[in-house]
């Protein structure tokens, strides 16, 4: 299941950069690997780095909160989602997806 923070704003979110599809293939692999629910902490709302370049500004990036083995869904979102880039940001404690 995919769940929200509250709080963050996914309305605005690019619609032609599929933008919901790292959720999507998140959501199914915490629940593959028995990590719970998949919660996305992060769209266009908040401060993030890289500003004002950031894709969150741009409505091309979201953030998901870590799973209990972050290196391994790192490595299975990567596979999964050739389209996009997956990076763990431990010291804020998220996996940011942004589109290629």
């Amino acid at each position: 299941m995919i769940r929200i923070k509250l709080g963050v704003v996914i309305a605005g979110l690019d619609p032609l950069g599929d933008m919901l599809e790292p959720a999507y293939v998140a959501a199914k692999l915490w629940e593959e690997q028995g990590w719970g629910d998949f919660w996305i902490t992060g769209g266009i709302d908040g401060n993030h780095s890289a500003a004002p370049l950031s894709g969150h500004y741009k409505g091309s990036s979201s953030d998901g909160r870590l799973p209990p083995d972050p290196a391994r869904a790192v490595t299975l979102l990567s596979e999964r989602l050739p389209k996009w880039k997956v990076m763990l940001e431990i010291d804020k404690n998220h996996i940011h997806f942004q589109r290629k």
